[in-house]
């Protein structure tokens, strides 16, 4: 298998048949592009990904596969929201991080009924602290209340379970259930 690439950015692929396959750009591109190869069980598999910024503000929504990669902005206003990852599969990856004031609001990460593990630290005062799923599955990432701008955790699956590694700036800014 021969792969080729142009300077206009366009990907060739061809096999050994002569069979080829031909990737290119869009005329205009905002935001930047991806493309994973995988080779399961000697079947080629190609994931186009696009890598983007997804802001959430004051409603709930669901994640999608192809948003992996993404960095989720989070802008609070009151009340409760939640954002749905999707199944676990293998290699997704998301980013949260809290870009916006603080409101009151609680904002919850749905990764499924005890499909979450992961931790949270924090430097609040000089001091080390933080807390663990404990080896027992949770449901959910909260970002509490009182959490502040800069705070994140990043998401990876396995393809069975979701992985959670957060930073925050204050004592309780975080929780698991």
């Amino acid at each position: 298998m021969s792969v080729s690439l142009s300077s206009l950015g366009s990907l060739t692929l061809t096999a050994a048949n002569n069979v080829s396959l031909s990737i290119r750009p869009p005329a205009s591109v905002a935001t930047a592009r991806t493309i994973t190869f995988f080779e399961p069980d000697a079947d080629a598999v190609i994931a186009y990904i696009e890598k983007s910024v997804v802001a959430v503000a004051a409603a709930s929504v669901t994640l999608t596969t192809i948003q992996s990669g993404s960095l989720i902005s989070i802008t609070k206003g009151a009340g409760t929201i939640t954002i749905t990852l999707p199944s676990p599969t293998s290699g997704l990856e998301y980013d949260f991080v809290q870009a916006g004031a603080v409101f009151a609001q609680i904002t919850r990460i749905d990764a499924g009924a005890g499909l979450l593990f992961g931790s949270w630290i924090n430097t609040v005062g000089g001091t080390l602290t933080g807390a663990t799923t404990a080896g027992v599955g949770a449901r959910f990432y909260n970002f509490t209340a009182v959490s502040v701008i800069g705070d994140g955790v990043r998401f990876v699956s396995d393809g069975t379970y979701w992985y959670a590694r957060g930073m925050i700036g204050v004592a309780a800014g975080a929780s698991f259930t």
